[in-house]
């Protein structure tokens, strides 16, 4: 049953995760960190990044992610906090990425309207 639980935790949490895996026999490779990193960017490059909004939980270097936004344009948040973002998506949901670009095409979309994946989550 223990080989059946799988745990993805923040770099902060990680190395409890490991522990507590050790502890109820759960297999270290069942516990995955999401290197979740952020970092700082100069206002002129927030329409380049997908950029969190965070609030921070305690001085271990522990946060709470408020918002998140693709790409926004600069004005549109006070954050400065940038972070990589990797998407997975399901088999099915591939031919509509094709279906979104079609339609957003039919709008006049621009490249940036086009460039951002999280444009695509929200359609």
């Amino acid at each position: 049953l223990a080989s059946s639980v799988y745990v993805v935790t923040n770099n902060p949490s990680y190395q409890s995760f490991i522990s507590w895996a050790d502890k109820n026999g759960v297999p270290r490779s069942n516990i995955a960190n999401d290197k979740m990193t952020t970092y700082t960017i100069p206002k002129n490059e927030i329409s380049k990044y997908g950029i969190l909004t965070i609030n921070n939980l305690n001085d271990n270097g522990l946060f709470e992610i408020t918002d998140f936004s693709e790409k926004p344009n600069p004005e549109s948040t006070n954050s400065r906090n940038a972070c990589p973002c990797f998407y997975f998506l399901k088999r099915e949901a591939l031919p509509l990425i094709e279906e979104f670009l079609k339609d957003i095409e039919l709008k006049g979309a621009k490249l940036e309207d086009k460039d951002a994946t999280g444009k695509f989550l929200a359609w």
